[in-house]
């Protein structure tokens, strides 16, 4: 039985680098052709452009990974259908869920090996790949905001700044709101201009109006022309348009930067945190592979070569769009970020262990 899963890993491993090489080439190309406008408009000579390239492969290659597996057990299974080795080890007293036991090792070893290989490799030369090119075309990002509402995590405080200037570290018009425990406002701050001091670590406030309720319910005025506020709970880097794209991040960091969101920007945070749970569902895209290959590599005697291609083709594009409609109503609210990420992978999980059951033996 070990010669035979041998056998079967043997031949599907050697046809899956071959793949693998293949879809990586045309994803480059497709990246390279994507660019090129990009690159002659600013003369960008072919050293850098070579460059660039090479730091793309690791990305193309983790795209490559789920197609390929596809094509690779699709075309194995069903050549050895053509052949009739199939019939003569089923025959032979070996069930056929036995057989393939070895592609679904497989299957679990590429979700963690490629989960893994995201985070050590990819990840970092993509980044490297994107901060070159923006160096290169000399783009630049303007990193001020409005209309920013941030909630303290420590206290019972609301800061509202209507807009920052990130290269003065200035807001114009700041309202920070207090309330108690209740919920009930009992402050609010009122400035016309408000100056981050990096040294003091400090806000230089102008303009000031506080506005309190004493304990018979009058509310008070109380005008300052300058007033100094020292709050760790409003920095410039929380005031910052800055959006991180979670594909690109070590899970660590953007646990933690979601995590920030919460209480900066909460759409953005459910948005993000579909991204942040797509991560792990698509982790789990080649053990799926595995079983729908398995499942549909016995239907074909002829044209395999050509039937195989198309096929593989043909379920990545309708499992990926079906994904990208699964995380755009997650980010538009419409499901929650979780069953936005998941839906995909236990739809086409469950699927394909309902083809797997019936598979011809």
């Amino acid at each position: 039985m070990r010669i035979l899963r041998n056998y079967l890993l043997k031949q599907v491993l050697k046809t899956m680098v071959n793949s693998i090489m293949f879809f990586a080439v045309i994803v480059i190309l497709l990246d390279l052709f994507g660019n090129i406008n990009m690159y002659i408009t600013n003369d960008i000579p072919l050293s850098q452009i070579g460059y660039l390239t090479l730091l793309y492969i690791p990305k193309a290659i983790s795209y490559s990974i789920s197609p390929a597996l596809m094509f690779s057990i699709t075309f194995t299974i069903s050549s050895l259908h053509s052949r009739n080795e199939i019939v003569s080890i089923l025959n032979s007293g070996i069930s056929y869920f036995r057989f393939i036991s070895s592609l679904l090792f497989l299957g679990l070893f590429l979700s963690i090996g490629g989960f893994l290989f995201q985070e050590v490799l990819v990840i970092d030369s993509f980044s490297e790949k994107e901060e070159l090119t923006s160096t290169i075309i000399g783009y630049s990002t303007s990193y001020n905001n409005n209309n920013v509402v941030l909630i303290s995590q420590k206290s019972n405080e609301v800061y509202y700044a209507r807009y920052y200037n990130d290269k003065r570290s200035e807001i114009s018009s700041l309202i920070i709101i207090t309330r108690d425990d209740m919920g009930v406002v009992t402050r609010r701050l009122d400035a016309k201009k408000a100056t981050y001091v990096e040294k003091e670590q400090s806000w230089m406030l102008n303009d000031v109006t506080i506005y309190t309720i004493d304990e018979m319910q009058t509310l008070m005025a109380t005008e300052q022309d300058i007033m100094v506020l020292q709050d760790e709970n409003i920095k410039p880097d929380d005031l910052r348009d800055i959006t991180f794209d979670i594909q690109e991040m070590k899970i660590q960091d953007a646990k933690l930067y979601i995590e920030r969101l919460r209480y900066i920007d909460f759409k953005k945070f459910l948005s993000l945190q579909t991204d942040y749970y797509e991560r792990f569902a698509f982790s789990l895209t080649p053990l799926i592979v595995v079983i729908i290959s398995c499942s549909l590599g016995s239907r074909f005697k002829k044209n395999i070569l050509l039937y195989s291609l198309l096929l593989s083709i043909i379920i990545s594009v309708f499992y990926y769009i079906f994904e990208m409609l699964t995380i755009l109503l997650a980010k538009q609210h419409y499901i929650p970020p979780l069953l936005g990420a998941w839906l995909p992978v236990v739809l086409f999980g469950v699927l394909s262990l309902l083809m797997l059951r019936k598979v011809r033996t």
